[in-house]
């Protein structure tokens, strides 16, 4: 979260509290992974940049990759509420369109890159 965020609200955050702001599971489970009852959100988003954009902008928190944090120009603008705690790592799926049986390259390229990026290993560049 943003520092401003803690800043006005004038409080120690611990993992279970409850705050006002995205939660992505609520709707399948009706639970935080805590087992706390869901919030209401008071805004959902889906895209990672939107998120971020308004975890930047002061509104609200999130859980958001490591990957993104490990950005210097990121991490500086981010206040970890809760350092200890992790969230339960789930899965990433990669849809294709089902025009082509095979991924194109491309798709294959971004899947590796994902692949990487989750666990936090650099990505082969192929040089000529």
């Amino acid at each position: 979260m943003a520092p401003r965020f803690v800043a006005e609200r004038n409080h120690r955050f611990r993992p279970n509290d409850r705050i006002d702001g995205t939660q992505h599971n609520a709707r399948r489970s009706g639970c935080l992974i805590s087992g706390i009852p869901a919030f209401q959100p008071c805004i959902e988003l889906d895209p990672t940049n939107a998120i971020l954009d308004v975890v930047l902008a002061g509104i609200g928190v999130s859980i958001l990759p490591d990957f993104l944090l490990d950005k210097p120009e990121i991490a500086s603008q981010i206040v970890r509420i809760a350092p200890r705690w992790h969230a339960v790592l789930g899965s990433i799926y990669a849809y294709t369109p089902p025009i082509r049986p095979d991924p194109t390259a491309h798709v294959t390229a971004f899947i590796e890159w994902l692949q990487c990026a989750v666990k936090k290993q650099p990505f082969p560049v192929e040089t000529k």
